[in-house]
């Protein structure tokens, strides 16, 4: 025999391994992406996706009257009206644009992982980030952040690709796409910053793209952005206004850089790893050196910097969502840690381990149906209609939205405020819909008096519909009510309470 031939033999096998490692890899991230963004999609709409869909409903020419009475007005609202205008009003074709748009961020991050590391270290970054908490809830949500993403990692592509070859198509191309992200998201403005790190690294060495290039597309960016900084000034100053989550500290910050599942999985992978001996153990580390500056910036740069602003204004910012601009830095940190794990059989155990992990963890199926979020607003108003219908039942009704505020009067009828219209836009409640605030504080308790004599008392039964933190409101009105009404909760909708309050029998009528 040759000996080139056992040569050949040996290099034929080993190319078969890593085939097959990609093969794997690859079933991984499709398996994840079915069952973590797909099978949620026809499940009920939660409250902020009900504002999306209360800003497009009357149609594409609609939409910019209606979006400058949200917090932020977003380009992503006209691709969801599109949507809706093409194929009708479904929660499925609502998420659609979103499943989209995550799916090709995923690709783009593939291929960035490729040009930056490797292929098996693209595609374990890939599988870290579509099995990632908050990339998967985005990506069957009828919300911008998908779209975001796209942007935030196409940008950075296209960043990366002109600092190298100084093409102004490039160039032109990367300053539409980022200061496309900030009309996507305000807070994916953050990006920048990851942006300016890296072109002063670049800089340095001297690229094609020289220094007055740069500082012309940070100027060009700027300009571009000017439209949207009157609301970006006016949120700034409203921050407590919006706010509505505690002051973030420490231990949220260090469990953003090292979610729990994804530590968890990897080392119960190298666990297992240790029982497993193939007869095949070949590993090639990685042909270039990892752009670590790079990673480590996209990483850390975004999340420190909005919780700083949460730590030190009273603008609480540091939220999963928002710091989404960050995960493609830290899923491709990721994928060059786990693909320094050798020999190769212990990264695949690791990777499958992670993806089961993802899989139990944020499985979007409980009590028998899949879900979206922890909000059945459908099922809750279906629930409600059930019983109001086309009567005159008060149906008093909470969002939970921070930017819902106190009535002027019971008897007020409901106006175009989203913060009380949005879910009724999607789910209508039937009944006499009565608008509660968010907060329960002095006001709202002289509110609840006036309406309580003036609506509440003379019925024979209404009803009481919540989102999240509903004790303080059922606990006065079950007070003020002792003995003359009983008080029934109908059902399980996740975060939304439905309760529901009848005349005792003989208890005393209107006065």
């Amino acid at each position: 025999m040759n000996e080139v031939e056992p040569k050949i033999w040996l290099i034929s096998k080993l190319e078969t391994l890593g085939n097959r490692r990609t093969t794997w890899l690859i079933a991984l991230i499709v398996l994840s992406v079915v069952w973590l963004w797909i099978t949620p999609l026809g499940a009920s709409l939660w409250l902020d996706e009900t504002g999306t869909y209360w800003v497009i409903q009357e149609g594409l020419s609609g939409i910019p009257s209606r979006a400058a009475a949200m917090p932020q007005f977003s380009l992503y609202f006209f691709i969801a009206g599109l949507a809706v205008a093409l194929g009708g009003a479904s929660e499925a074709l609502l998420r659609l644009p979103s499943v989209i748009a995550m799916a090709l961020a995923a690709f783009l991050l593939y291929r960035l992982g490729k040009r930056l590391l490797d292929q098996e270290a693209a595609l374990l970054a890939t599988l870290v980030f579509v099995g990632w908490k908050e990339v998967a809830f985005a990506a069957a949500d009828a919300r911008p952040y998908a779209v975001g993403l796209l942007l935030v990692i196409a940008s950075m592509l296209l960043l990366i690709r002109w600092l190298e070859t100084g093409r102004l198509a490039e160039g032109l191309g990367y300053i539409l796409l980022a200061s496309l992200t900030v009309y996507t998201h305000y807070l994916f403005a953050a990006m920048f910053l990851v942006h300016a790190i890296y072109a002063i690294q670049r800089l340095r060495a001297r690229p094609p793209a020289r220094l007055m290039a740069v500082c012309g597309a940070g100027i060009l960016s700027a300009a571009l952005l000017l439209p949207v900084l009157p609301r970006v000034l006016f949120l700034a100053r409203s921050g407590a206004k919006y706010s509505f989550v505690g002051k973030p500290w420490l231990p949220q910050l260090l469990e953003f850089f090292s979610p729990p599942v994804l530590v968890s999985s990897v080392l119960i992978g190298l666990l297992l790893a240790r029982f497993v001996r193939p007869a095949y153990c070949f590993s090639k580390p990685p042909t270039t050196r990892a752009p670590l500056l790079l990673l480590v910036s996209w990483a850390a740069a975004p999340p420190l910097l909005l919780w700083a602003v949460s730590i030190l204004t009273p603008a609480r910012v540091f939220v999963g969502r928002y710091t989404l601009c960050a995960v493609p830095g830290l899923a491709l940190l990721a994928g060059w840690a786990l693909r320094a794990i050798a020999p190769a059989h212990k990264r695949l155990l690791v990777a499958s381990s992670l993806a089961l992990g993802s899989l139990i963890c944020f499985a979007p199926f409980r009590g028998g149906s899949f879900v979206h979020g922890n909000e059945n607003w459908r099922q809750a108003m279906q629930t409600v209609r059930s019983i109001a219908g086309t009567t005159r039942t008060p149906v008093l009704l909470r969002t939970g939205l921070v930017e819902a505020l106190l009535p002027d009067s019971p008897s007020q009828p409901l106006g175009l405020d989203y913060s009380v219209s949005a879910p009724l836009s999607m789910y209508p409640a039937g009944g006499r819909v009565i608008s509660l605030p968010y907060w329960f504080d002095l006001k709202a308790q002289e509110y609840l008096d006036r309406l309580a004599a003036e609506i509440l008392q003379p019925a024979d039964r209404f009803l009481f519909v919540s989102r999240a933190e509903t004790g303080a409101f059922p606990a006065w009105l079950k007070g003020r009510f002792a003995g003359q009404f009983t008080s029934k909760p109908l059902g399980n909708f996740g975060l939304i309470s439905v309760i529901l309050f009848e005349r005792r029998p003989g208890a005393p009528g209107a006065p």
